[in-house]
């Protein structure tokens, strides 16, 4: 995505492609509301839309892919939800899966911190093929690097 797409995006611009908002796929929230998009408080002063930093920083931790990803790692410990592990690079999976959302697949509910998991590659392999498929791929791999 272009940066002047993306600025577009941020500024609550339609998508040409699809004819949404980004704030169309926030469901959890009424945005129209003038209150506070994180805690429903009311505006005052120069607040527009969040009533604190704080408010602002947490609405999106669980809305903005960037954001949330962050504060999952965090809060994770950047360390394996599963095994435990921290070598290696670490994913982030969801568990509610993001299938069918393409405009603003960076901008949803989806990215809810109880939504998703701090992975390494192994556990996440395992977690989105399942048991029986991750061994398979796992010994092809093997065996093919033995040969």
């Amino acid at each position: 995505m272009s940066r002047d797409a993306e600025n577009r995006l941020h500024l609550g611009q339609w998508d040409e492609r699809s004819g949404l908002r980004w704030q169309d796929y926030i469901w959890c929230r009424d945005l129209s509301v003038k209150l506070c998009r994180y805690c429903r408080g009311s505006l005052s002063g120069p607040h527009r839309v969040y009533c604190s930093k704080l408010c602002r920083q947490a609405f999106n931790e669980n809305h903005f892919w960037g954001d949330a990803s962050r504060a999952a790692g965090k809060r994770a410990g950047y360390r394996c939800e599963e095994c435990g592990g921290g070598r290696g690079r670490l994913e982030i999976h969801h568990l509610v899966a993001v299938d069918g959302v393409t405009d603003f697949r960076s901008h949803s509910c989806y990215n809810h911190q109880a939504n998703l998991r701090v992975l390494c590659v192994t556990c996440h392999a395992r977690t989105r093929w399942g048991p029986a498929r991750y061994e398979r791929e796992t010994a092809a791999i093997l065996q093919g690097v033995l040969l």
